[in-house]
């Protein structure tokens, strides 16, 4: 039996998609986290099983309390802005045929990524492999609030699917940047304020990722996309970092105020 979990949080654009994409499963869980749009409501008229929890500590403490929520021995973690395709489907199902008294085994699967319409194949996004598949009672997700990522115990064997999984993060200029202080704030907090940079290093990490982005990895291939993916990746880097800088300043007057 295999269990496919979606985190969501507002995703009413995109759940029913990726549940379409995924109605072969034994199991489709949508774990919430306080959505104030359809996304529960859409869950449920495709069959998910909705749970909801607002008790928001991380993204890794979330997929390890919907991997709890499961009935199957199989785990597929996916996000809302992914669809399964058919070759991928088929590829899974074998796999769990074959490997149904196999538990050291993690699910590998390269994903095709599409950016403001287009399929981006430069820039880095070519190499963009997430393991998602996994038997519950081998591992789990990291409790990392942000970059979560599968604990591997030693000996796992990882194994690589050729099937495509679709990843679609950004249709709009305005959903990335309603993502962007989310997740710089969530990354500045889960750094030490002592590893800061000067604020003016900030700036040049954001340009040299742009550089690194557009020039080194090929991302003009991508056309204007590309150019604004590169674009969007520098202002990432820059607040991020300008927020951890942030952070240092703030403990540091915090400190001194305390010896006064």
């Amino acid at each position: 039996m295999i269990s496919v979990i979606i985190l969501t949080k507002n995703e009413a654009a995109n759940i029913a998609e990726c549940l379409n994409s995924v109605a072969w499963a034994d199991e489709r869980i949508v774990y919430d986290s306080g959505s104030s749009d359809d996304t529960v409501a859409i869950a449920r008229e495709c069959g998910a099983t909705v749970f909801i929890d607002t008790d928001w500590q991380g993204f890794g403490v979330q997929r390890q309390r919907a991997q709890k929520t499961a009935q199957g021995e199989w785990i597929f973690m996916l996000d809302a802005d992914e669809r399964v395709s058919e070759d991928l489907r088929d590829e899974i199902l074998a796999f769990l045929r074959e490997r149904r008294n196999s538990t050291e085994i993690v699910g590998k699967f390269t994903r095709k990524n599409v950016a403001f319409g287009k399929r981006i194949r430069f820039g880095g996004w070519q190499s963009d492999c997430v393991l998602r598949l996994f038997h519950r009672e081998h591992t789990h997700f990291s409790a990392a609030e942000i970059h979560e990522s599968l604990e591997i115990p030693s000996g796992t064997e990882i194994r690589k699917f050729r099937g495509a999984l679709f990843h679609e993060p950004y249709k709009t200029l305005s959903q990335y940047f309603e993502k962007l202080a989310a997740y710089t704030t969530a990354w500045a907090k889960s750094r030490s304020p002592k590893s800061a940079p000067q604020e003016c290093s900030c700036f040049f990490r954001g340009a040299f990722m742009f550089f690194k982005k557009y020039f080194l990895r090929l991302g003009m291939l991508d056309g204007s996309a590309g150019l604004k993916l590169a674009w969007l990746s520098s202002i990432y880097t820059t607040l991020k970092y300008l927020k951890l800088a942030e952070r240092r300043r703030a403990e540091s007057s915090k400190a001194q105020s305390s010896r006064e």
